[in-house]
């Protein structure tokens, strides 16, 4: 939430600073993140509280649903630009970004030494940026697809690095293309009774 919320207000500012003449709209930005991210955890919270059992049943299926819905937005946006897919430069900003993402890997790994479960989610966390909002940012503020191309490829890239690494910290990870790591049956802990 914070990361979501921290993304409307940073990002219009950095990103002009990063990229002379980009114009970033901040209402974009934070209607595309609301909708597609703030709503729905919202809807699912309120729905863990009040409906347990139904929330049970349904979310696995929203888990799978939500994965084969990014495979298919991967494989359009290559199928739109196959031509470019040559293009030198894009390889080279990917490839400056995986660098980068795993520097913010090795940092966030660092910072929790000493307590493994701490480097593991500092690890993961640190290098898993917020792809949504990359990507609504790459497709209504920029007219040249190669951005978009470079961001659904980069994102798409460290995902499957980052499960490859996050199977090497802990052997009992399983890689599920279609089941998230994170899509596990939704829990609540039990109210403490006093007494």
């Amino acid at each position: 939430m914070v990361l979501m919320v921290g993304t409307v207000f940073i990002m219009p500012l950095i990103l002009p600073l990063l990229v002379e003449g980009v114009h970033v709209d901040s209402w974009a930005i934070a209607s595309g993140l609301l909708l597609q991210m703030v709503l729905p955890m919202a809807i699912g919270m309120m729905l863990l509280t009040i409906a347990e059992s139904m929330t049970a049943v349904v979310q696995p299926w929203v888990a799978r649903i939500s994965n084969i819905a990014l495979y298919a937005m991967l494989v359009a946006t290559i199928l739109g630009n196959l031509s470019a897919l040559a293009d030198a430069q894009m390889w080279m900003a990917i490839l400056t970004g995986i660098t980068a993402l795993l520097v913010a890997f090795f940092v966030g790994h660092n910072t929790g030494i000493g307590k493994e479960t701490d480097s593991q989610i500092g690890a993961l966390g640190t290098a898993q940026r917020n792809t949504a909002a990359a990507v609504i940012v790459a497709q209504s503020n920029f007219a040249d697809p190669l951005v978009l191309l470079t961001t659904v490829l980069l994102n798409t890239i460290m995902m499957f690095i980052l499960l490859f690494l996050a199977t090497l910290m802990a052997k009992d990870i399983k890689l599920a293309l279609l089941e998230p790591l994170e899509a596990d049956p939704p829990q609540r802990q039990p109210s403490k009774s006093t007494g």
